[in-house]
């Protein structure tokens, strides 16, 4: 179940409205030097920095052109993919999308919330998905039309699904220890015939 701060819950209760905004995180490569990079976007018109899981965060204004599907909690191990669409035509957005590599990379989705009469952060944002991105195409526009991607993310269920099979072959057990041989037969295991007590 999700923990709201009580500063969120207090406004709440004070029925004096709530703009939300929706923010997205990624670590994904720099394609130019192979190291590691952060992005971050929002839903606002300017650069903001947030203080998530105890660090200072800077998010990139997107405006409208990010949106995102409503995110539905479900109890379960059940991998779910979260849409977020949106158009690089900001130099971050464009970055993101044709500078990093994206492919299986961590992204976090939170939702901030605004006092709607003077705009400022009620409370910290609360993360609303955690997971890597399953897909993300590089949208090529007609003449004259506007570019529209569609950044699919994953669960982090998925995690779950990851497979051992490096573990049971005799390569993967050598490169940890030279020495262990525990899987040295299993290549030809049935094809010999061995007699009980050989």
């Amino acid at each position: 179940m999700r923990q709201l701060g009580q500063a969120t819950i207090d406004h709440a209760r004070a029925t004096d409205g709530i703009v939300a905004h929706l923010l997205l995180w990624v670590t994904a490569k720099d394609r130019a030097t192979g190291q590691p990079a952060t992005m971050g976007l929002w839903t606002g018109d300017d650069v903001q920095d947030f203080v998530i899981d105890g660090q200072t965060r800077s998010y990139f204004g997107a405006g409208s052109f990010i949106d995102g599907d409503p995110v539905t909690m479900e109890t379960g191990l059940k991998v779910r993919m979260h849409r977020v669409r949106f158009a690089p035509v900001t130099a971050e957005a464009a970055q993101l999308v044709r500078g990093y590599d994206t492919r299986l990379a961590p992204a976090e989705l939170h939702r901030a919330l605004f006092d709607p009469v003077t705009m400022t952060l009620i409370d910290t944002p609360h993360r609303l998905v955690r997971g890597w991105i399953n897909s993300l195409p590089i949208p090529t526009p007609a003449e004259g039309q506007t570019a529209a991607g569609e950044m699919i993310i994953a669960s982090s269920a998925r995690a779950l699904t990851k497979s051992l099979s490096r573990t049971f072959s005799d390569g993967s057990l050598r490169a940890r220890a030279s020495t262990d041989g525990f899987f040295k037969y299993t290549d030809i295991t049935g094809e010999v015939e061995t007699r009980w007590g050989a």
